[in-house]
C-alpha cells in the first residue's frame, strides 16, 4: 500500500470517526428529548421522510409511529394490538418507553444484535492487524473507527435490552399459558386437601365404627358372664 493511498484511508477514517461521533452525540440528545423533552415523536416523525425505504425498509414507518404512540386514542389501540396477553409489558410506562418495547424492540432487536456482532468482527479485524503489524502506532484512525462503530452498536444494543420485557417471571412463555397452568396447579391443591379432608372423616368413621362394633361385642359378652357364674 502506497504512502499516498494510506493518508487517503487515514483522512478517510478521520472524516468517518467524525460523523460517527457526531451520529453518536445527536442520537443520545434526541434520545433525551423525545423521552424528557416533551417532543411527543416529532423529532423521530421529521427523521423518517428523509429515509428511503428501498434502504432502510419498515424503519422509517416504525420511527414516525411514535407520535401515535402519544396520542391517547391510538396508543389504546397500538396496546391491544400488541398482545393481550403481554399487556403486562405496558403498563404504566411512558409513550416512549412503551414504543421502545412494542416497536422498536419487538422488530429490530435480533437486526441489532447482528450488526453488532459484525462491527466486533470489524474491531478484533483491525486489532488484528495492528496486532501483527500491518497497522502501525501512527494507524490509530482505523482502530479509533472499529472502536466507535461498536462503541455504538453495542449502546444501542443496550439500549434494547434495557427496555426488552422481563421474561424471568413466566419463564418466557405466553401469559395464558401461564394461566391456564397456575389454574391447573391450583386445582390440584384443592382437590388435594378435600381428598386429605375425605381421607380424614373417613378414617374417623371407621374408628368410631370399630369402637360401636367393640361396645356391642362386650355387650353381647356380658350377660353370658353373668349367667355361668
Amino acid at each position: 500500500m502506497t504512502t499516498e493511498v494510506l493518508a487517503l484511508l487515514k483522512s478517510l477514517s478521520i472524516g468517518l470517526a467524525t460523523v460517527i461521533g457526531a451520529i453518536d452525540l445527536i442520537g443520545i440528545l434526541i434520545m433525551l428529548l423525545e423521552r424528557y423533552g416533551g417532543m411527543k415523536g416529532r423529532i423521530f416523525f421529521f427523521i423518517s421522510q428523509f429515509l428511503p425505504k428501498a434502504i432502510f425498509g419498515p424503519l422509517p414507518k416504525s420511527l414516525a409511529s411514535l407520535r401515535d404512540w402519544h396520542d391517547p386514542i391510538k396508543r389504546e389501540a397500538l396496546v391491544q394490538a400488541y398482545g393481550r396477553n403481554q399487556e403486562r409489558d405496558l403498563i404504566d410506562k411512558h409513550p416512549f418507553s412503551q414504543w421502545m418495547v412494542a416497536e422498536m424492540v419487538h422488530s429490530y432487536e435480533n437486526n441489532v444484535q447482528g450488526i453488532a456482532y459484525l462491527g466486533a468482527a470489524v474491531l478484533i479485524f483491525v486489532i488484528g492487524l495492528r496486532g501483527i503489524q500491518v497497522l502501525t502506532k501512527d494507524d490509530t484512525a482505523f482502530i479509533i473507527v472499529a472502536l466507535l462503530l461498536e462503541f455504538t452498536l453495542i449502546g444501542i444494543l443496550g439500549l434494547m435490552l434495557f427496555y426488552k420485557p422481563e421474561e424471568t417471571k413466566y419463564g418466557g412463555m405466553d401469559l395464558a399459558i401461564f394461566s391456564k397452568m397456575q389454574k391447573l396447579e391450583d386445582d390440584l391443591v384443592e382437590k388435594d386437601t378435600a381428598l386429605r379432608t375425605l381421607r380424614t372423616d373417613v378414617d374417623t368413621s371407621i374408628r368410631r365404627l370399630q369402637n360401636d362394633l367393640d361396645a356391642l361385642r362386650r355387650a353381647g359378652e356380658t350377660p353370658k358372664g353373668k349367667g355361668s357364674a
